[in-house]
């Protein structure tokens, strides 16, 4: 990316994708009630580990790029929050139940 505002914006808009992609496999397979629910469980724990794992590639790019100043800086702590906030907001998925 250019622009280091896009990538200031980078971490909460992967965490926000994460959200819906997370919502709505748990809401449809609420609404189709197919498989086990440990198939379901399989699949959202999947989608949270490749949503932290990107999380923590494009931080892990951040820190690799020299810094150009203050916007760069800001970029790379707010994507460090943005992968606590994904493990924080999506780690009910490990224990709490479905589609009640």
């Amino acid at each position: 990316m250019r622009h280091p505002l896009l990538w200031l914006i980078a971490g909460f808009g992967l965490w926000s994708v994460a959200f819906f992609v997370l919502y709505a496999t748990q809401a449809t397979g609420c609404h189709l009630s197919e498989g086990s629910v440990s198939t379901w469980r399989i699949l959202l724990i999947a989608i949270f580990t490749a949503s932290v794992g990107a999380s923590v590639f494009l931080a892990l790019q951040l820190r690799r790029k020299p810094r150009d100043g203050f916007i760069r800086h800001v970029a790379f702590r707010a994507t460090l929050a943005a992968t606590v906030s994904i493990v924080l907001c999506f780690s009910g998925i490990f224990w709490l139940s479905f589609c009640r």
